[in-house]
């Protein structure tokens, strides 16, 4: 082959090899990097380009591999991992079906340097467009991850048509996701929105594990960004804490409408840590110009502190006419710092609807502002209005009877029918048939604590009786009860009977004191009393655990345990929590069968911070599964020779009382578990008891003496001390 042959077949076999290698580029997948539309896209700014990795299915992704500007791409449903610290690492989401699982020490910080003004979010959905379905973050177990935007959220989210979910692997131990804003946009949500379509973002929901997220300025920490709307956020679980920035802590940015955020259960801290010259901003709702249409709370302990905005409600200079809030259960705690606001309502002009049907809610403004209401001045507000049906209601203004305390400045009535409210005083207050109401404070010789609570109570004057049961309207503090009656002239009360105890005297209804004096009748009802649970067995390997309520219980926790040959709770594990209401029985299966058990109940209530405060114990009992072992039996009850006794103060008495057994012919459990029987008075210093049943009267009162066996079956006794 000469020279000239040679060159032409090396060219030839070099475009061969072109030839190859694009048909091989065109053949291979190429995932088109989107730049966000909100910014100009330059080409010729190498600083900008992005090198793509096309994650799949079962896939596990360290971000610390990563090269420069690197966008990860998930299209697909299924389940993915990601792990790994960096400053040049982007997600984008497109498709729903999308679990993934975020590991300890996951970080991306997109703001640690400049993308050459491009907005950037650590995690991206919907940015071009909306897949169908859910997109779950899940942290793992314990796991730390934090997430930074330049300019942008740190989870960025746009439009509703996608479910953004937020979980933990490990409810017990959950993971925390913290996630922090660039410029003028939400922590978790939407960019600012100007000329970007969708605008706004929406379908959020939290269900478990810790999230922390904090905006950038006039933004939502949960939400909107700067102009931008938010529609649907839930919080059913989880510890979640939102911080806004002149923007609500959960809901609108700041010129931005929101609609629909429930609340239903989870541990929900919202705040709005600094606002604009003359801006308010809600903690939970409205940012400043923005509409918010509805907000729903039923269950969850919930803290919403508004800046100059409500805690919960709408912020200012808002239009929108439509605002509604509805609480139904929960433990909320709403303020509104610097007065230019109700802490649940509104800080503008929109007509309200306040509905407040259950739960424990406190209200705090300042400077006169209503708690609940709007500061507002309304020219037609018929359409605004409070409805108060149930609940624990405590509304203050540091303005006393200065200044109302629930409602508004014109004429939005305020409906009254039921729940204990504390405020001094509420402006346009009638009951549901309309009639005008009075707020009457009674007081009560031997009583001064706080926290009275009313089982029952029934008001006798002018030949006229008003019966209230627990849930009416009433609130007590300092041993006085705070009643709403018709406005109308009784000057004289006949009788007042407390929670079965009869109380004379002479009051007007329209005085805001006097004391009734005490009569002969049954003990005066208190916060707590005696809590006393049983174990019985079910079953072979089923031990159900029962106890009676106690007054101001929030719930129970039943703890459970293998006994040993002491007597104490070291075994015990807490097994369930109950709340008030649902149930005063629990059944514990897959057990030991012939195995002895050990159980007790603790009665909490919750303080404002929402935490537990235990007001009462049950004793240690103890039972055998069944299958009974050859020996031993259950008690199956206790009975006593005398059910009522009345004695002398200093003198004493001795309860006789008897076993009777599950299993005739065995033996009761062990005396090194529980003797056979025990004794405990309601009320020491009426009268005591000691471990051999011996009673000695203390004081003139009423009190009862239970008498129970190890597995907590018992009968009580009634002692009249004279």
């Amino acid at each position: 082959m000469n020279t000239r042959q040679m060159i032409h077949t090396g060219i030839m076999f070099a475009a061969l090899l072109l030839m190859f290698a694009v048909m091989a580029i065109a053949a291979s997948p190429v995932h088109a990097v989107i730049l966000p539309e909100d910014e100009p896209q330059d080409p010729s700014n190498d600083v900008r380009i992005w090198h793509s990795v096309n994650m799949k299915p079962g896939d596990s992704y360290n971000c610390a591999d990563a090269g420069w500007n690197t966008t990860v791409f998930i299209s697909n449903p299924g389940d993915y991992t990601l792990s790994g610290k960096s400053k040049n690492v982007r997600v984008v989401i497109e498709s729903g079906g999308v679990n993934l699982y975020l590991k300890d020490g996951l970080n991306l910080n997109c703001s640690a340097r400049s993308y050459a003004g491009t907005r950037t979010a650590a995690i991206n959905i919907g940015l071009e467009n909306e897949p169908d379905g859910t997109v779950t973050l899940i942290s793992k177990k314990n796991a730390k991850i934090y997430f930074e935007g330049y300019m942008a959220p740190a989870i960025r989210k746009d439009g509703t048509k996608t479910a953004l979910a937020f979980a933990t692997e490990d409810p017990d131990n959950p993971g925390t996701i913290q996630a922090v804003a660039g410029a003028d946009s939400a922590g978790i949500g939407g960019v600012m929105y100007l000329d970007v379509t969708p605008n706004s973002t929406g379908n959020i929901q939290i269900n478990s594990g810790n999230i922390i997220a904090t905006a950038g300025g006039s933004s939502a920490g949960i939400g909107g960004g700067y102009h931008g709307g938010v529609d649907n956020i839930t919080i059913n679980g989880g510890n979640v804490k939102a911080t806004g920035d002149s923007g609500a802590g959960i809901g609108g940015g700041a010129s931005g409408d929101a609609t629909n955020i429930s609340i239903t259960g989870g541990t929900v801290y919202a705040e709005v840590s600094k606002e604009s010259s003359g801006a308010c901003n809600a903690a939970i709702g409205g940012g400043e110009a923005a509409n918010q249409t509805n907000i729903e709370i039923k269950g969850g302990v919930v803290t919403a502190i508004g800046l100059n905005g409500p805690g919960i409600g709408s912020g200012g200079r808002t239009t929108d006419n439509s605002l509604h809030i509805e609480i139904t259960g929960g433990t909320i705690h709403a303020q509104s710092k610097n007065g230019s606001a109700s802490a649940i309502g509104a800080a503008g002009t929109p007509s309200v609807e306040i509905n407040l049907f259950g739960g424990i809610i406190d209200a705090v403004s300042t400077n006169g502002v209503p708690a609940i209401g709007s500061p507002g001045k309304y020219e037609d507000d018929d359409n605004s209005l409070i409805r108060i049906k149930e609940g624990t209601i405590n509304a203050s203004n540091g303005a006393g009877s200065e200044s109302f305390q629930i409602g508004f400045n014109g004429k939005g009535p305020v409906y009254i029918g039921g729940g204990s409210v504390f405020a001094e005083t509420i402006n346009n207050v009638r009951f549901y048939d309309e009639r005008a109401v009075h707020r009457l404070g009674i007081g009560f010789d031997g009583i001064s604590e706080d926290g009275l609570i009313v089982e029952s109570m029934d008001i006798h004057f002018n030949g006229e009786r008003f019966t209230y049961e627990a849930g009416d309207i009433y609130t007590s503090q300092g041993g006085k009860i705070f009643l709403w009656m018709p406005n109308e002239n009784y000057s004289f009360i006949e009788e007042i009977i407390l929670n079965g105890q009869s109380y004379t005297g002479e009051i007007s209804l329209s005085s805001d004191n006097g004391t009734l004096s005490r009569g002969g009748g049954n003990e005066v009802f208190k916060e707590g009393g005696v809590l006393m649970a049983k174990m019985t067995a079910k079953g072979k390997r089923s031990l159900v655990v029962s106890w009676n309520e106690v007054a101001g219980a929030a719930g129970y926790e039943v703890f459970l345990g293998q006994c040993g040959d002491f007597e104490t709770t070291e075994r015990c594990m807490l097994v369930t929590t109950v709340k008030t209401g649902e149930t005063c029985k629990e059944t514990m299966d897959d057990l030991k069968a012939k195995t002895a058990y050990r159980a007790y109940v603790k009665a909490y209530k919750t303080d404002l911070n929402g935490k537990k405060v235990y007001i009462e114990e049950s004793p240690v009992i103890h039972a055998f599964t069944s299958g009974w072992t050859k020996t031993y039996t259950n008690p199956k009850s206790v009975t006593v020779k005398k059910t009522k006794l009345t004695l002398t103060a200093g003198k004493t008495a001795k309860i006789k009382a008897s076993v009777k057994k599950v299993k005739k012919g065995k033996k009761l459990i062990p005396m090194t578990h529980a003797p056979n029987l025990r004794y405990l008075s309601s009320d020491e210093e009426i009268a005591t008891v000691d471990e051999s049943g011996k009673i000695e009267a203390k004081a003139v009162g009423v009190c009862k003496v239970y008498v129970f066996a190890a597995n907590g079956v018992s009968k009580a006794i009634n002692v009249t001390v004279k």
